[in-house]
């Protein structure tokens, strides 16, 4: 019995050993969860801080990356407006220049067909006058053929060349007729 007493005695000793190394591992577990919790918290914190740090200087850089870029647009802005207004300025006065020459050529083609016409008409008058002047001539010299005939016809028969003679005045050379003495041309071309 003694022996077993001595048995549940050790039994009871290891047992308390057990709980106690049991005790002290749950509590060595405790404090490594303790110190394991300890620290992501803390390295929670430092990433935290971290990137509170990285998002603040990312705003800042956007920041003024976005006041650079906005102020190289309102410049860019300014130098197009200012050039839009060269431009609106230049066309304007291509419309107008070209209104000018618009009008300056329907004026020069209304005096071209101006001209044109005149000179047209003066060539019409012209040709009118050649062809009056033609007829004319055509006509005076109707009138003197027939006054030399009727002179040739007068002075046939005073001379009493006789009828045959006069029935072939028609043939008559009339510079033979003046050489002749028979007709004066020259005071016929005077009428």
């Amino acid at each position: 019995m003694a022996r077993r007493a001595k048995h549940e005695a050790e039994l009871s000793k290891i047992k308390k050993e057990i709980r106690d190394a049991e005790s002290n591992h749950q509590e060595q577990i405790l404090e490594m969860e303790k110190s394991l919790l300890d620290t992501r918290i803390r390295l929670q914190k430092e990433s935290d801080e971290k990137i509170r740090i990285m998002e603040a200087a990312a705003e800042e850089k956007a920041a003024k990356y976005l006041a650079d870029h906005s102020s190289t647009l309102e410049k860019e802005n300014r130098l197009l407006e200012i050039e839009l207004e060269k431009m609106s300025i230049k066309v304007k006065r291509l419309l107008e220049r070209k209104d000018q020459l618009t009008n300056e050529n329907s004026e020069l083609e209304r005096e071209q067909r101006l001209k044109q016409d005149l000179v047209t008409i003066r060539l019409k008058n012209i040709s009118n006058a050649e062809e009056k002047e033609r007829r004319e001539r055509y006509k005076r010299s109707c009138r003197i053929a027939e006054e030399r005939q009727r002179k040739m016809s007068d002075l046939i028969e005073r001379k009493g060349l006789g009828l045959a003679t006069k029935s072939k005045m028609n043939h008559v050379d009339f510079k033979t007729a003046d050489a002749h003495g028979w007709i004066d041309l020259e005071s016929e071309d005077d009428d």
